[in-house]
């Protein structure tokens, strides 16, 4: 199916709320993606992945943390965020072998942990 037009009915909203929710939201996330981190390492694993573990959907960010424990884990100078643990930080001098050497370990320990795979968000350039 293609669809080449649509007709839309909306309505007014009340703007200063839109705005003040906006500003809340773009404050929580401030917090917690650091400026200095790479943004989401993971993506989260799928609904049918995580019911037979948990029972329910979980986050990568709280996988890493309560199951496999490596919140503020570093190597080098890349470091899991203290502020949500599916963000790696520079904490000065990080290399992208630090980075690199990071997300294998989260993987390794999810492996052998959960026998879970955890699929980078991110998209790696260059040679590694």
């Amino acid at each position: 199916m293609i669809i080449i037009s649509t007709t839309l009915s909306l309505f007014k909203g009340d703007t200063v709320r839109a705005k003040e929710t906006v500003a809340a939201w773009i404050k929580q996330k401030s917090y917690v993606q650091l400026m200095n981190s790479i943004g989401s390492v993971f993506k989260n694993p799928p609904l049918e992945v995580c019911l037979p573990i948990w029972g329910e959907q979980k986050s990568t960010g709280w996988i890493i943390d309560n199951e496999l424990h490596l919140k503020e884990y570093a190597i080098g100078d890349a470091q899991i965020s203290p502020l949500h643990a599916n963000f790696i930080i520079n904490n000065g001098h990080a290399t992208a072998s630090d980075y690199l050497k990071l997300i294998k370990y989260i993987q390794s320990q999810a492996l052998e942990k959960l026998n879970l795979n955890l699929e980078p968000e991110i998209k790696f350039l260059g040679q590694f």
